[in-house]
């Protein structure tokens, strides 16, 4: 499926433009996103994986190396000391992978912000040099980022969306993924005239929708139809986590 049918068929769906309303009252018939729904079923889940059964002292060697490096020599040494922290917590966590410790800490349903509070929280003697809590926030949301692209751990797609898509992930996605694929869409979003804010936003949606595969796996990694319809069903008729005041203000 090519670039352009993936952003068509995301934005038939309602997917790329948020808030939008429709231009005049509803007709009577099929729903467009329904027959889309139909035709493009989510993809199945799997509950284990290569890359999210590595050893930490192997997954923290491959994830210091190419094709993960990118930035200054301090964003290399905050990487390690996010990754140390979030696989050091998960360790302490039941399961025999990481997508297993991930899922029983409860994480998944905390979002993509205020999930930081626990690895944070729960380990304070860890003295890794970074600073105030502001800084090794940081640290975890650009580590995990890395995590996610490298296809250790698979969040659920309402914590990517909650309370939005991290924009970090689209850079790491275009660096280790697929470069070719990225710069296409955003070439796509110029040559229609959208405007930067609209086409950052289909970027992270679409990122957000991206389907896990493992970087360096050998194969070309591929948004498609049926990404983008469960993307727009999630988005529009399933809740996101429900975060209470003390936890949202603590991410």
């Amino acid at each position: 499926m090519s670039s352009t049918d993936q952003v068509s068929v995301a934005a038939s769906a309602g997917a790329l433009y948020q808030g939008a309303r429709p231009a005049g009252r509803a007709t009577p018939g099929p729903s467009p996103a329904a027959a889309l729904l139909r035709r493009f079923p989510p993809r199945a889940s799997t509950a284990d994986w290569p890359a999210t059964g590595t050893p930490s002292a192997q997954l923290m060697t491959r994830l210091m190396a190419d094709p993960f490096l990118g930035g200054p020599a301090t964003g290399l040494q905050n990487r390690r000391r996010g990754l140390t922290r979030i696989l050091d917590w998960l360790e302490r966590q039941p399961g025999d992978t990481w997508q297993d410790r991930w899922l029983a800490s409860a994480a998944d349903t905390c979002g993509n912000q205020a999930w930081r509070r626990l690895p944070m929280h729960e380990q304070p003697e860890i003295g890794d040099g970074a600073g105030d809590s502001e800084h090794i926030g940081l640290n975890i949301a650009r580590a995990m980022s890395v995590l996610v692209c490298a296809d250790v751990l698979r969040p659920s797609l309402g914590w990517l969306l909650t309370p939005a898509t991290p924009a970090g992930l689209v850079a790491d996605l275009t660096r280790v993924r697929d470069p070719q694929g990225f710069a296409r869409l955003a070439e796509i979003g110029r040559a229609d005239g959208s405007s930067m804010h609209t086409t950052q936003l289909a970027l992270r949606r679409i990122a957000a929708s991206w389907p896990p595969r493992a970087a360096g796996s050998g194969t070309s990694p591929s948004a498609t139809a049926c990404d983008c319809c469960t993307h727009w069903r999630n988005t529009t008729t399933s809740p996101k986590p429900a975060l209470s005041p003390a936890t949202a203000a603590s991410g």
